[in-house]
């Protein structure tokens, strides 16, 4: 990923209506889902969507400032005409839903949120940790031995108590460092 400070000028510029057009973009799609607009809206204007969206590449690539600013302004436009054609037609957007939690003697509250977009779209902040249901689900793949023990005493929720551990945040952990070497 380029430095914001090895960027030129013209190029912050560009970056900052990419970036606009990005923020727009992550709000339809959070409210409709990733792709579902352009599936439920006419072929025409599907065919004008896509139009828009090569004419934006092709000044991305040939990094046209002033073409770039008047695309982006287009296809923001353009969204809200997506969003209109599906509402015309009998269309809703989803819900946008997470489950919360927190945990005693935990600084965080955890969301987990239907999708990746959603997960996006709301965003970190303090205090929040915010997580995919396929974010989860990886995570829960890689501990195999906590499914194994959920499986092995029939799906029961377990609780293990145990101190937290301190880690020195300074320090480069190796499996040397493990005292059990297995």
């Amino acid at each position: 990923m380029i430095r914001e400070l090895e960027l030129n000028e013209k190029q912050i510029q560009i970056k900052r209506w990419i970036n606009r057009l990005d923020e727009v973009a992550i709000s339809y799609e959070s409210k409709w889902g990733i792709g579902r607009l352009n599936k439920i809206i006419t072929d025409e204007l599907s065919i004008k969507w896509d139009a828009q969206n090569k004419r934006l590449r092709d000044a991305i690539e040939s990094q046209d400032l002033n073409r770039i600013a008047d695309l982006v302004e287009g296809t923001i436009r353009g969204w809200a005409a997506l969003e209109n054609e599906a509402i015309k037609n009998g269309h809703k957007p989803n819900d946008n839903e997470f489950w919360e939690t927190t945990f005693e003697g935990s600084e965080f509250t955890y969301r987990i949120y239907k999708n990746e977009t959603e997960k996006r779209a709301a965003g970190q902040s303090d205090g929040i940790v915010c997580y995919s249901l396929k974010e989860l689900a990886r995570i829960l793949n890689d501990y195999q031995l906590v499914n194994k023990l959920k499986e092995t005493i029939g799906g029961k929720v377990i609780g293990i108590e145990q101190a937290p551990l301190e880690l020195d945040k300074t320090k480069k952990y190796t499996v040397e460092d493990d005292e059990i070497p297995f």
